[in-house]
């Protein structure tokens, strides 16, 4: 199945991706698997809890933060973009 969403959203999967390759710290995509569904418990626990203490998730954080990524559907005076 292809799903269409149109241009407005393909170009910002576009700008996001560009901005993600900018931003994201070299070290974030090595210390877990990110694909990996975040449940609590499990085989998975300890890796991701000493990967979210990493300083390079520190600072995707914050880079996510300073462009309002972290809920980007909020209204901008609540720290998102509006979308």
């Amino acid at each position: 199945m292809e799903l269409d969403l149109g241009p407005e959203i393909e170009r910002f999967r576009h700008e996001l991706r560009g901005w993600i390759a900018e931003h994201a710290p070299p070290a974030l995509a090595g210390l877990i698997d990110w694909r990996m569904a975040a449940i609590p418990g499990g085989y998975r626990a300890a890796g991701l809890t000493s990967a979210l203490r990493h300083p390079a998730y520190a600072q995707w954080e914050r880079a996510l933060a300073g462009a309002r990524l972290i809920c980007p559907q909020w209204p901008a005076e609540f720290g998102g973009q509006g979308l």
